[in-house]
Order: structure tokens, then sequence, then C-alpha cells
């Protein structure tokens, strides 16, 4: 499972986070920031492919950490 962060901003302002995971890397990810951009009005989508971190948290709400920046 494929992990990447959606960073959306305002105004050059860090307005909201979004995670969301796919199977494979694909368009998928490109078409989810589009969305997420257009549903909030956010002026810029950034997205970083992300890795979860062993936690003793249920699985969802553990910790992540960010691997790189794709866009």
């Amino acid at each position: 499972m494929l992990l990447f962060v959606l960073e959306g901003f305002k105004n050059g302002k860090n307005e909201g986070l979004k995670l969301v995971e796919f199977t494979f890397a694909g368009k998928g990810v490109i078409e989810e920031a589009s969305r997420y951009k257009a549903e909030n009005k956010f002026d810029e989508v950034r997205i970083y492919e992300a890795q979860w971190v062993e936690t003793t948290q249920p699985v969802g709400f553990g910790e992540y950490k960010i691997i790189k920046q794709i866009s």
C-alpha cells in the first residue's frame, strides 16, 4: 500500500492535509490531488510520498513520515 500526503495552500498558507492510500502508483494520486484542490478551492496542492511509522496505535491512527515531495 502506498501512502501519500496532500497539502493544500491558500494565499501561500497551509490550509489542510489529507492522507490517501493506493495499492499501486499511477494517475490516481494526481486525480485525487486535483479533486482535493477543486473541492477546497486551494491555490496549490503539494503531493508527498510517505510511509507509516510503526506505533502501538490502530491502523489509520498512527504516525507517518514524509519520504519525498512529488509535486
